[in-house]
Parts: structure tokens; C-alpha cells; sequence
């Protein structure tokens, strides 16, 4: 019973942190501002293995410069000048790039992530 029991709330919590992220994601999808960005270098991350990350810059609306480091990251260095950039109306540091990868991993992710525990819970309820 302790099985079904977490297998149900990890499918909880990750079901409504998906729809929570997928919200925030669609709102900004429909209401935020769409500018081409520029990339300007590579910055690595990770402990064992290094990802590469572009960052990004980009002029808002409000005619300042803004810098981002774009997600998700990459095991090799990708050539590619130009990137799609979606923003916040009122938060331009907020920016990300416009990508599927970028904007809809995380949700999908994690709506896979809790149907496989459902999945898991039922099965053990069954036994």
C-alpha cells in the first residue's frame, strides 16, 4: 500500500507542476512579444558532463539591450546566429527562446512523468 500510495502523490506533484508550468507557458505564448535574438557565446555548464548553452541578446520594446542564457543546453556547440525570442510584455529579463525543445519539454516531460507513476500506482493497487 506505501507503493500505490507514493506512487500517487510523485503523480500528483508532477502533474500539477506540469500544468502550472504549461499555463505559465501558454499565456506567454499568447501574449508575449516575439523578437529575433542574437547569439553572442557559449556559456558551459555541468558537473561531469559539459553542456553548452547560448546566450542570447536581444532588444526589447522598451529599447534597452537584454541578455539570457537559452535553455536547454547542448552537448555540442551549435552553430546558429539567430534565435526566435519571446518575452514577457512587462518582464523583457524574463525572455526565452522560442523553440519547441525550449518552451514545451518541461510540461510534456512532466505530464509523461506522472502518467508512467499512475501507470505504476494502478498496477500495484492491482496485485
Amino acid at each position: 500500500m506505501f507503493g500505490f500510495t507514493y506512487l500517487i502523490i510523485v503523480a500528483s506533484v508532477t502533474a500539477t507542476t506540469g500544468m502550472f508550468i504549461l499555463i505559465r507557458r501558454i499565456s506567454l505564448f499568447t501574449r508575449g512579444i516575439r523578437v529575433t535574438g542574437f547569439f553572442t557565446r557559449w556559456e558551459s555548464r555541468g558537473i561531469r558532463r559539459k553542456f553548452y548553452h547560448p546566450v542570447v541578446r536581444f532588444t526589447a520594446n522598451d529599447g534597452k539591450e537584454y541578455a539570457f542564457v537559452g535553455d536547454p543546453g547542448s552537448t555540442k556547440k551549435k552553430e546558429k546566429r539567430v534565435y526566435g525570442v519571446i518575452y514577457p510584455p512587462d518582464s523583457p529579463q524574463k525572455a526565452v527562446i522560442n523553440s519547441f525543445l525550449a518552451f514545451w519539454a518541461a510540461p510534456l516531460a512532466l505530464f509523461v512523468l506522472s502518467a508512467g507513476a499512475a501507470i505504476a500506482a494502478f498496477q500495484q493497487l492491482s496485485k
